[in-house]
């Protein structure tokens, strides 16, 4: 008795999943910029590809959206790709962590060694 187990993508599927996957990190990332990690809410980018392009689209809570558009202007039906796609996108919490880490948070105490307001007075006048 053999057990089935799931086939490994496609290449040029994963390939296209991994552009996905990256182009979202950035978009992201961008959100973060933009807003900072605290009001980041949703992001959105175009990924192109030769028969097309695909619109993405995700939340802070998880809903995503794969909307596939081919040359031809034709919004065809791609049920399993989008799904592949949409499995294949970061978690928006760990993308945010990751922004964290990379853009540690600094402000005019920060900057100058101290950890607030605070510790700078205690520091000056104590």
């Amino acid at each position: 008795m053999s057990q089935n187990s799931p086939k490994p993508p496609i290449p040029h599927l994963q390939k296209l999943i991994n552009e996905c996957y990256e182009a979202m990190v950035d978009a992201i990332n961008e959100e973060c910029n933009a807003n900072g990690s605290e009001d980041a809410r949703s992001a959105a980018c175009t990924v192109n590809t030769n028969d097309g392009y695909m619109d993405l689209w995700m939340d802070h809570c998880g809903n995503t959206e794969v909307i596939i558009v081919h040359d031809n202007d034709n919004e065809g039906e791609c049920p399993l790709l989008c799904k592949a796609i949409e499995d294949g996108l970061p978690d928006w919490s760990e993308t945010v962590e990751q922004w964290e880490e990379d853009n540690p948070y600094e402000d005019e105490w920060t900057s100058h060694g101290f950890r607030d307001e605070a510790d700078y007075i205690h520091w000056r006048y104590g």
